[in-house]
């Protein structure tokens, strides 16, 4: 359970341990591996990117990268193990492993400020900016936005139906991708 000022987990037994944040958490997600992640929605010593390992509650940082250089928005694993970072204002981190990868404006997504992660069941992984709706494939990203027929560049919610179809909620809008192609559902 994560809250604004504590991370609690309860054992098999149904004893909890508590972990002390400095900030809210916005987003958890668990790694096959039984990592357990922990998006705060603040940068900074002690915040951003945390994870839950043997019992300690730890920024996570590679040679290339430090967690607490990012404000998280929103967490997701993919069906391939790999751990997909949405932020504030730095895009889209993706975690396999100590392997670190970046996807910003300057690389093609809609926005840097990343607000839904979702997978649909093709594999293909889903992400909702202030500016738009990016889908990552191989991992080439391909931007839904305003120029593609959204009303609104700000995708609030995500979700894709059996056929392939993907919905797109924004403030006061529905939208359909389907083969590429955008339709704006009316009230």
């Amino acid at each position: 359970l994560g809250g604004s000022t504590a991370l609690v987990r309860w054992n098999r037994g149904g004893v909890s341990e508590t972990y002390p944040v400095k900030a809210p958490i916005s987003s958890l997600a668990r790694t096959p591996d039984g990592t357990l992640w922990v998006g705060l929605f603040e940068e900074g010593p002690g915040l951003g990117l945390q994870e839950l390992r043997d019992g300690v509650l730890k920024t996570f940082v590679t040679p290339h990268f430090d967690g607490s250089t990012i404000s998280v928005t929103s967490l997701m694993v993919d069906r391939d193990g790999n751990l997909w970072v949405g932020t504030d204002a730095s895009g889209v981190v993706r975690i396999h492993g100590d392997a670190v990868e970046r996807y910003r404006q300057t690389d093609g997504l809609s926005g840097d400020s990343v607000w839904a992660l979702f997978e649909d069941r093709e594999g293909i992984v889903w992400a909702g900016t202030t500016s738009g709706i990016d889908s990552f494939r191989d991992p080439r990203v391909v931007t839904f936005s305003a120029v593609q027929g959204l009303g609104k560049d700000l995708a609030a919610g995500i979700l894709a139906s059996r056929d392939g179809t993907v919905w797109v909620a924004n403030n006061g809008s529905l939208y359909r991708i389907k083969n590429g192609s955008v339709t704006s559902i009316g009230t």
